[in-house]
């Protein structure tokens, strides 16, 4: 009876056939045949040609502000930046990295008056006032990555445990919410709705959102 080749034989077999690819001018077959996450590095790189991506957008009400989160190329998706920029292109702010291969947005909430807007992700609720850029994040998911000094990662969390069902505005420098809690990964009942109160919070004046403008500090 025939012995089936072990693993370091069929490893070696896998390098030479990868060399005779390479020989013979099949860059991509040899890297088929060669490494064993060859696909996930060809789609990366393509990805990588077109660029970072524009995932989800939303403007405010008065189309002065865009929050919008970008999609970057990587080797293990997602990579998403949340950012609001000016309608007028002249400046942006980066409100926060998710934790790559873990989080990613799921919708974006304006106020109607456009003083507030809530970011929605798999794992995190992030509310930022507009224009101070003061931001307050509700983690939904368990917590296994929190910010550093002199990074711009947010919480993150392995396993959701809450979905948000509802985001309103009640009044200028407010927001509420609805959570839905998860059990492995179901909806198990409804919380109550929760108000709030950002601008008083940390300690600003709803009505003015009476802050430094980082924009016009710096000349804008």
């Amino acid at each position: 009876m025939n012995a089936k080749p072990s693993g370091k034989y069929k490893l070696l077999l896998i390098v030479l056939m990868g060399a005779w690819a390479l020989l013979c001018g099949s860059t991509v077959y040899a890297l088929i045949l060669i490494h064993p996450y060859s696909a996930a590095l060809i789609s990366l790189t393509t990805t990588a040609l077109k660029g970072p991506q524009i995932a989800q957008s939303a403007f405010s009400p008065d189309r002065a502000y865009e929050a919008y989160v970008m999609e970057y190329p990587s080797l293990d998706p997602p990579n998403q930046t949340i950012l609001i920029q000016r309608s007028d292109k002249s400046h942006f702010v980066v409100v926060g990295k998710l934790v790559s291969d873990v989080d990613s947005i799921r919708s974006i909430h304006w106020s109607a008056t456009g003083d507030m807007v809530v970011f929605v992700t798999s794992n995190n609720m992030i509310a930022v006032l507009v224009p101070g850029f003061q931001t307050l994040n509700i983690p939904l998911a368990d917590e296994f990555a929190r910010y550093h000094p002199g990074e711009s990662e947010v919480f993150g969390g392995g396993i959701p445990q809450y979905q948000v069902a509802e985001v309103a505005f009640p009044k200028p420098g407010v927001f509420a919410f609805r959570l839905v809690r998860l059990e492995n990964f179901k909806p198990a009942g409804t919380e109550p709705l929760r108000e709030i109160r950002l601008a008083e919070l940390l300690g600003l004046s709803p009505q003015t959102n009476s802050t430094p403008n980082p924009w016009m500090s710096a000349g804008g």
